[in-house]
């Protein structure tokens, strides 16, 4: 009679084996760069405050995102400064 154990091991090699073959995800090393990260949480702000992106601005949220980190502080801060 098997354990729970060894039944559960069974039943993963078929996975592992599948996760093997497939390539790795094409990600930079370290994380995303930082304009990318700073388009996620440029997001992140807007929605936090209640602004929901439409698609016309995301032309300015990519152009804001590649700002230098003065700046982006400025912005962040002008979204989510209460007054």
């Amino acid at each position: 009679m098997e354990d729970a154990g060894e039944a559960g091991d069974a039943g993963d090699s078929g996975v592992r084996g599948l996760q093997d073959s497939l390539p790795a995800p094409a990600r930079p090393p370290g994380g995303p760069n930082p304009a990318d990260r700073r388009r996620l949480d440029l997001h992140a702000c807007l929605t936090g405050v209640g602004i929901l992106p439409l698609i016309d601005d995301l032309h300015a949220i990519n152009v804001l995102s590649t700002v230098d980190d003065a700046t982006y502080a400025a912005v962040r801060g002008w979204i989510t400064r209460t007054f």
